[in-house]
């Protein structure tokens, strides 16, 4: 297991942010933050127009993409669903409450590399088949092992896999190595639930350069916008792409999702996987 620098206090007795703790700050029902997180979220939404209506997108889009997957499991056996870089599951409905109100078996695993994010989130999980790791995607395979040690995902069935605004933190290397150790190792049938900030958006690319020096500059931390062509190409070994394809979190089945938010297409959605 990995511990976050993020959790400790710098030099002043600060906390410095980080992604998840802004995702937080930037969601109006986020309670995972602290101020230098809500300090952050006001200058990305100062910087780029609707910035605060990507953290609710994305949500909801994941939501409708867990559901979609929970459906297509085999009813004689329990859908599985690993969570990877979940954040803290404080906002419901949580993944684990959406898997399961289609399916009351389904079990759910919350991956997260923040030792603060994964005590937090142990306290606030009490529901039977659901469980909190800590682990760093960027070592899959030590990843793998402690997801095992949880016990409630059985590798030799396939697996729902949500990376939801997490590979955009990773390097061309990195993404390929995770995305193929996590495929490999995983039973035929697998999904993969993505979305992924995009280079390709409808306003001035100073705006964007601007938000991501604002996003990187509290957290430390590199974030890869990509284009559709290059988070098409990464999906694309786990499999076919379900329709509509690699689309913005606001056009991925938008029938599935109880309440709609305006469109804020900086993040795309797609499901990979057998069909």
């Amino acid at each position: 297991m990995t511990t976050s620098p993020s959790s400790t206090p710098d030099a002043g007795g600060n906390i410095p942010s980080t992604p998840a703790r802004i995702y937080s700050a930037l969601s109006p029902t986020g309670r995972d933050h602290f101020a230098a997180d809500l300090d952050a979220a006001a200058a990305l939404d100062e910087a780029l127009p609707e910035w605060r209506l990507i953290a609710q997108s994305n949500r909801q889009c994941l939501g409708r993409m867990v559901a979609y997957a929970v459906e297509l499991t085999d009813q004689d056996s329990s859908p599985q669903v690993l969570d990877i870089s979940a954040g803290l599951p404080d906002q419901p409905p949580n993944v684990h409450e959406v898997a399961q109100r289609a399916r009351p078996d389904a079990r759910c695993v919350y991956v997260d590399h923040d030792e603060q994010v994964c005590v937090d989130g142990r306290a606030l999980l009490r529901e039977e088949g659901v469980a909190m790791v800590e682990a760093d995607l960027r070592e899959s395979s030590r990843l793998l092992a402690e997801v095992e040690k949880a016990g409630l995902v059985d590798f030799s069935r396939p697996v729902i896999v949500v990376m939801g605004a997490v590979l955009h933190f990773l390097d061309d290397g990195q993404a390929e190595e995770a995305l193929t150790v996590l495929h490999d190792h995983l039973a035929p049938g697998s999904l993969l639930l993505a979305t992924h900030a995009t280079r390709d958006v409808p306003c001035p690319p100073d705006w964007v350069e601007a938000a991501r020096a604002l996003y990187e500059r509290p957290t430390g931390q590199a974030l890869y916008l990509r284009t559709r062509q290059r988070i098409g190409k990464l999906l694309l070994p786990w499999g076919p792409l379900h329709p509509p394809g690699l689309t913005t979190t606001e056009t991925w089945h938008p029938y599935y999702a109880t309440a709609m938010v305006e469109p804020a297409p900086y993040f795309l959605a797609g499901v990979a996987g057998p069909r």
